[in-house]
């Protein structure tokens, strides 16, 4: 029965997912495009600039160039491809109490860079609706998993990856596994 409970909200909030793209397909509207047949630009970078540290997964640059892609909005069309390969690629759920505190930071970094992912593909508006099938399996993709919690620090690291909404996610998942933000986006810190 939890299990068909699951499905179904997963299915619910792929539903969601997509009636975001559309709105923000609305919304965006009246954003800038590139009427000169040009390619669309960002902080006078074209597009293909920006494309070019999503396809190296440059970290350094990944989360300047999502906003650009956010930015031009439905000009920012041929993003798609590699927005969706970034939803649609493998993942090992977090492993509360196996886990070592750099694999759960390198977890994170992944579900927190599916997620811009999924922001920047909402941005793009109805270009992006190939995208469909990988946001809904990534939707229903289990992302923790609880399997020897040991002592307090990893029962409250639980709690915040399985229940907190999204925008506390990034700040109290943090804080309770004992990374900075910094350490995070680290390499050292991915490396320990």
């Amino acid at each position: 029965m939890t299990r068909i409970i699951r499905k179904m909200i997963g299915i619910l909030l792929a539903v969601a997912i997509t009636a975001t793209v559309g709105t923000a397909a609305e919304n965006h509207g009246s954003k800038k495009t590139a009427s000169d047949g040009a390619e669309p630009s960002y902080m006078g970078e074209p597009l293909s600039y920006w494309l070019r540290f999503i396809q190296d997964r440059d970290k350094n640059n990944m989360d300047l160039a999502l906003d650009a892609i956010r930015e031009l909005g439905p000009d920012a069309r041929s993003a798609v491809p590699e927005l969706t390969q970034i939803v649609a690629e493998p993942s090992a759920p977090i492993e509360i109490g196996v886990d070592k505190r750099s694999v759960i930071a390198f977890k994170i970094r992944s579900i927190l860079l599916r997620s811009d992912a999924i922001d920047a593909l909402a941005a793009i508006g109805e270009a992006a609706t190939p995208s469909t099938v990988p946001l809904i399996q990534w939707e229903l993709t289990v992302r923790v998993v609880h399997r020897s919690i040991r002592n307090t620090a990893d029962d409250e690291l639980f709690v915040d990856l399985v229940y907190r909404p999204e925008a506390q996610f990034r700040v109290s998942v943090l804080h309770s596994s004992g990374i900075s933000t910094g350490a995070l986006l680290s390499p050292e810190c991915l490396h320990s």
